[in-house]
């Protein structure tokens, strides 16, 4: 899995990950997507480009400022 920290941590695009099981090839793979972009549901697998795709449950991840 291949995520670019940039993209996941800069400050004006914060959006959360998502976890996908490919339904035809098993590929496991993951996304950062808007909230509106995963609500549409047009996730398609990078490995064989198949739409048979089914979310995964993962853990959550939350990165804050420290307070020092």
């Amino acid at each position: 899995m291949v995520i670019d920290e940039n993209r996941l941590f800069s400050e004006e695009e914060k959006m959360p990950l998502y976890e996908y099981e490919c339904q035809n090839c098993k590929k496991i793979f993951t996304e950062v997507l808007t909230l509106k972009e995963h609500e549409r549901g047009e996730m398609a697998c990078p490995s064989c480009g198949s739409k048979e795709v089914r979310q995964l449950i993962s853990p959550f991840i939350a990165h804050t400022a420290s307070k020092t």
